[in-house]
């Protein structure tokens, strides 16, 4: 188009040249072709205009077209969420709705059940109620019948009592006369021991400080009363002296049994000490105590007792709390100390010493 107005304003000035007149026509004729042209270019750029319009018209209906199809697709899928949604909202309704009903079924027939066992239990504690009361019926009447029969055994046992009594009444009296005779006849028996026992010792005393003869033959060995009674011990089988049997072994299993085997000095040992200890309440020591300072005495173990120590027998009582001297042998006292001598020759075997 550009090209055909440069030529057209090429022949206008070609022809302007020439002539007026020609310049006239040409001005028409340029400016006809210009008209013309323009009108070509306005149609042919309307016609454009319209294609391009239609075009664009076509691509906003096929976009919109597009756009709808899409649309509906997606209210599609929505509809179909929602109808999916509402079904599933519509399931787990029924279902919740059906547990209900399951569960309501199921309280109502728990319910049901637990009527029936109240009902059974009731029943129950009634026939228990029932058998207790008989129960307690009968042992009312048991117990009656033990109140009976109690009272029936007191009355015997109250009977027997008072002639068991009766009869204990007299057995304790005759017990008691009995007890009193013989604890007559041994307390006699005791103080005769005793008065000979005194008697027997004093005349040993006298007889042992007789300078004549030393009192060796009279004295020590006195054949009348300690070979005749003291020897055989027929007095420690007296029961009154059973709780002294366990305090030395030498009461069942003597050390010695004759004088010539008693070693010098090692008679005595700690049971010994302990019982003449107790007996006088002063401490004792024997001859041969291990490890301590020897008193001075006026004899000596393993010699002959002097014969003008003046010597006594033990007491009586704690002769026979001591075990049996060993054959040919006996207890002596010499101030406070304990000594052990031969009868036949006055030699002392062993000693204990107060101190």
């Amino acid at each position: 188009m550009k090209k055909a107005l440069l030529a057209a304003a090429a022949v206008m000035g070609l022809s302007a040249l020439s002539a007026p007149a020609a310049y006239a026509q040409s001005h028409d004729r340029v400016r006809q072709q210009y008209n013309s042209s323009n009108r070509d270019d306005n149609r042919g750029r309307e016609e454009q205009s319209r294609q391009q319009y239609q075009s664009r018209n076509n691509d906003d209906g096929a976009r919109r077209a597009q756009e709808q199809a899409q649309e509906m697709a997606a209210r599609r899928a929505q509809d179909q969420a929602r109808q999916q949604q509402e079904m599933a909202v519509r399931r787990s309704e029924d279902a919740a709705r059906q547990a209900q009903d399951a569960a309501r079924s199921r309280d109502a027939e728990r319910a049901r059940y637990e009527q029936q066992q109240d009902a059974a239990r009731r029943q129950q504690d009634d026939q228990r109620r029932q058998w207790e009361q008989s129960r307690s019926q009968q042992d009312d009447q048991r117990r009656q019948w033990d109140q009976s029969r109690a009272q029936e055994d007191a009355a015997r046992r109250q009977r027997e009592i008072n002639s068991s009594r009766e009869a204990q009444i007299a057995a304790s009296r005759q017990q008691e006369l009995l007890g009193a005779r013989q604890n007559q006849i041994e307390a006699s028996r005791r103080e005769q021991e005793r008065r000979e026992w005194e008697q027997r010792n004093h005349n040993n005393n006298n007889n042992w400080n007789d300078n004549n003869n030393w009192g060796r033959q009279h004295g020590w060995r006195d054949n009348d009363y300690w070979n005749r009674n003291h020897w055989n011990d027929r007095g420690r089988d007296d029961d009154r002296y059973r709780p002294y049997w366990n305090t030395h072994r030498d009461f069942d299993r003597p050390r010695w049994t004759d004088w010539r085997y008693v070693n010098r000095g090692y008679y005595f040992d700690y049971g010994y000490a302990h019982i003449v200890t107790g007996y006088w309440g002063h401490n004792y020591r024997w001859w041969s105590y291990p490890n301590w300072r020897r008193p001075w005495r006026a004899y000596t173990v393993g010699y002959i007792l002097p014969y003008d120590i003046w010597w006594e027998p033990v007491p009586y009582d704690l002769y026979w709390r001591l075990p049996p001297a060993p054959y040919g042998c006996r207890y002596v006292m010499v101030d406070r100390d304990v000594l052990l001598v031969v009868i036949s020759t006055g030699l002392v075997l062993d000693a204990l010493l107060y101190y």
